[in-house]
């Protein structure tokens, strides 16, 4: 796992705490939208760490899911070919009235 996860996961939780700290002290809406926020971010935390643990398991794909596939490939061919078009477009001769 990389330590970027651990730091991002770490951050999260010790956000979360601190929100669940204010929900303890709090009365009413703070309590109620407090405890939302901190649950909140424990399931972001929890979700970042499932993604990273299974990201080991699927070859570096969080869940097995290909994600940002396509914009790399887009950028990779910029940078590799800068002077074609990013979309061709394709003239239809016999539609033209």
């Amino acid at each position: 796992m990389p330590i970027s996860v651990i730091v991002a996961i770490l951050l999260l939780l010790a956000l979360a705490y601190v929100f669940w700290y204010a929900s303890r002290r709090g009365r009413g809406i703070v309590q109620t939208l407090s405890q939302a926020v901190a649950g909140t971010l424990t399931a972001c935390a929890a979700l970042l760490f499932l993604g990273a643990v299974t990201a080991a398991m699927f070859g570096g794909r969080p869940f097995g899911l290909e994600i940002l596939k396509h914009p790399y490939e887009v950028w990779v061919q910029r940078f590799e070919h800068p002077t074609q078009p990013l979309v061709r477009l394709r003239a239809n001769d016999e539609a033209q009235v």
